[in-house]
């Protein structure tokens, strides 16, 4: 995508699992004086895959108690 005018002055390069966890990059308008474009580039959002890890507190039983 061009960042400034019609010419595409600034790149990303990344590798196969950086470049499946991103999202395509965005341009937005330039900042204040700027004549390029701002790139947007964002993480892809997260789905729960079944690898969380959850807490519990359990009481302690007789065993554990301090002598």
């Amino acid at each position: 995508m061009p960042t400034r005018e019609n010419a595409i002055l600034d790149q990303i390069l990344a590798n196969d699992i950086l470049a499946t966890c991103s999202q395509e990059p965005t341009t937005d308008p330039p900042i204040g004086d700027s004549d390029h474009n701002c790139v947007i580039w964002e993480e892809r959002p997260t789905s729960k895959t079944g690898n969380e890890t959850h807490k519990k507190q359990v009481p302690p039983g007789p065993d554990m108690l301090c002598r």
